[in-house]
């Protein structure tokens, strides 16, 4: 058997590639939305309490689940893309804000049980929650530490 090489050559000048055939967005599948939402709610909460403790060691596991992107559910890039999708769409942006108000609500849940300050709560919350969302899109480098000792300071601070 000969193999034959292909050459993909370039299109001549002045040409250009057929549009890609698109129509009107499609509406969001409600199964895949209540997947999302539970998997980012419901199940990483239920997983965070199963283990009892105080609030402390529920947030040092939370913050050990959810950083780890151990399911597809609440990996950074899934996260992302609905996110984007939300900007688009208005029902999986009623989607996000449930989902989003559901963790915060969860965070301060655990940071009320030992901060006594409603600011402190909400400035803590609000600091966790931007560092799931954003951390994955800093590239800047973190001065004479790494990247992993940075977050343990944060995490350090935060549970402090």
């Amino acid at each position: 058997m000969r193999w034959r090489r292909r050459v993909i050559r370039p299109a001549p000048a002045g040409t250009a590639r057929p549009p890609r055939p698109c129509g009107p967005p499609r509406p969001a599948d409600p199964a895949v939305l209540d997947t999302w939402e539970r998997g980012v709610t419901e199940d990483v909460i239920e997983r965070i309490e199963r283990d009892g403790g105080d609030a402390r060691e529920r947030l040092g596991r939370l913050f050990d689940f959810v950083g780890s992107g151990e399911t597809r559910v609440t990996s950074a890039g899934v996260e992302l893309a609905i996110r984007d999708w939300a900007r688009r769409d208005e029902g999986v942006a009623r989607c996000l804000r449930r989902a989003d108000n559901r963790r915060m609500d969860y965070l301060r849940e655990l940071y009320g049980a030992f901060c006594p300050d409603e600011g402190d709560v909400e400035a803590r919350c609000l600091i966790t929650f931007s560092l799931r969302i954003g951390d994955h899109l800093i590239a800047a480098d973190n001065g004479p530490r790494s990247r992993t000792e940075v977050l343990a300071a944060v995490r350090n601070r935060l549970l402090g």
